[in-house]
């Protein structure tokens, strides 16, 4: 698993899971820096500078630069992109491809394109156009865990009196 500055969940991967990140620096001020430099990169220097060997499957599991990134690989493994947002909604595909037919183009390149839900397809072929290779794959949850952080208790205090809401999601601008 190969990450520009560090994934969301790098905490939690298996050990048997070879992890790397570009950029292993913990100052703030560097580490803009140097996301700012590899972001102006031609996705195949990244590719060429980073990604050693041959693999099976390459995934590009976010929109925009990872796609690109192993969209530019000359290798004969299988390549799946992922799209975890409704396009329609958002800008994050035109921060990457100036028009639809460029991220169409790049999106062909793939043998698969999951999308994690049916919106999150139905937006792409909306605003970018429909796909050949497109799938719905649902996010993979970890119901045991899931059911067991469930069954913990709750101090939060609540005011009976009160109208209440819960919201559960990550503090991300997409939530």
């Amino acid at each position: 698993l190969l990450t520009v500055d560090g994934g969301v969940h790098a905490e939690r991967l298996p050990d048997d899971v070879e992890y790397k990140s570009i950029i292993k620096t913990k100052n703030v001020y560097l580490k803009k820096l140097l996301q700012k430099t590899i972001y102006h990169l031609p996705p195949k220097i990244i590719s060429a500078l980073f990604i050693r060997g041959k693999y099976d499957i390459e995934i590009a599991y976010l929109e925009g630069f990872p796609t690109q990134v192993i969209a530019a690989r000359k290798s004969r493994a299988k390549k799946i992109a992922f799209v975890h947002c409704d396009v329609s909604t958002t800008s994050v595909l035109r921060a990457f491809y100036k028009t639809k037919e460029k991220s169409v183009e790049e999106y062909k390149k793939y043998d698969k394109v999951c999308f994690v839900s049916q919106m999150a397809k139905s937006g792409f072929e909306q605003t970018e156009g429909v796909l050949d290779n497109a799938c719905v794959l649902h996010n993979v949850l970890d119901v045991e865990n899931v059911i067991k952080k469930s069954q913990e208790t709750n101090e939060i205090p609540f005011d009976a009196e009160t109208f209440n809401i819960i919201a559960v999601g990550r503090l991300a601008e997409e939530k």
